[in-house]
């Protein structure tokens, strides 16, 4: 695989050069005097700034960490040979995880989410199968991490429920959901 060739194309998705201008833009906006007038704006603003330095951090970690192995490929040295393919492993994964993250790009992909499940008409059957998209919802937030909180719930007639109403807290949980 050619990694100066997709660290480039990276570069592109990540767009760090506009991350650092916009961290700037809201660091101005933030030291302005009257930036926390409006709290609830200004909490957004905050939000948005942690967000975006913390992306340029991974990100400017993830370039040193990139250049530090091709200083050590350049050496030549056949026994630095294991620790290196270990540390392109790693970055693989890294840049990999960077780029998934990048797909959610949207104006709530990063928030969490409230799902509603409604058995709606159908009797005992549609309720079971409403129980049984709840469990998968669960089991599916469980194994990302996310935590679940359930609202509502209202439990069928014989089996299963009405409907369930839940809470579903984590990273991009609302862009994953989509």
């Amino acid at each position: 695989m050619n990694y100066r060739k997709t660290s480039i194309i990276c570069g592109g998705v990540f767009d760090v050069a506009a991350k650092v201008d916009k961290v700037q833009q809201l660091e101005q906006i933030a030291g302005q005097p009257d930036f926390w007038d409006d709290p609830e704006k200004a909490q957004a603003v905050m939000r948005d700034l942690t967000r975006l330095k913390d992306q340029v951090t991974v990100w400017e970690i993830l370039s040193k960490r990139l250049n530090d192995a091709l200083e050590l490929a350049q050496l030549g040295d056949d026994d630095l040979y294991g620790e290196m393919e270990r540390e392109v492993e790693v970055l693989t994964n890294q840049v990999a995880n960077l780029e998934f993250r990048a797909l959610f790009s949207g104006e709530y992909d990063d928030e969490n989410a409230i799902l509603a499940i409604h058995a709606g008409a159908g009797g005992t059957e549609a309720q079971d199968w409403a129980q049984m998209l709840q469990r998968m919802f669960i089991r599916w937030a469980e194994s990302h991490n996310f935590t679940v909180t359930i609202l509502d719930e209202s439990s069928g007639d014989e089996a299963g429920i009405k409907s369930c109403l839940m809470s579903i807290e984590g990273d991009y949980v609302y862009g994953r959901l989509q």
